[in-house]
């Protein structure tokens, strides 16, 4: 049997986080099979932050709030051992598969630091 990884996009904001208490998102984590699909979609999506303040702004006589965003030049990609993910889960992570989205293995609990093998920065 040959171990099985797996790449999870972090934004550069989380990463701090992710390095102390492990993946985690309300929504659920994607594990990318491909390390390409995973890059791709980091590019696309892992640029911009929009905090939840906002700056007030006069336009002519008229007071306007526009929120504040973040543009970041990298994010992470940690490689992820499935397997042990697995083992040390309630739950084994979901292999879901569709010709609409890249494969990815998909799970709901937190991905502790141990089942992180690797990160590297990549630039957008």
């Amino acid at each position: 049997m040959t171990d099985r990884y797996g790449y999870v996009v972090i934004p550069a904001w989380e990463y701090d986080i992710v390095a102390e208490e492990g993946i985690f998102s309300t929504g659920g984590v994607c594990i990318f099979v491909d390390k390409k699909d995973a890059i791709e979609w980091g590019t696309k999506n892992a640029q911009l932050l929009m905090p939840e303040e906002v700056v007030q702004v006069y336009v002519g006589n008229i007071q306007k709030e526009v929120p504040i965003i973040e543009l970041y030049t990298n994010f992470y990609l940690a490689s992820v051992d499935v397997d042990l993910l697995e083992r040390e889960s309630n739950h084994a992570p979901e292999l879901l598969a569709d010709e609409d989205i890249p494969m990815v293995w998909f799970t709901k609990e937190r991905i502790p630091t141990l089942c992180i093998i690797h990160t590297e920065q990549i630039p957008i």
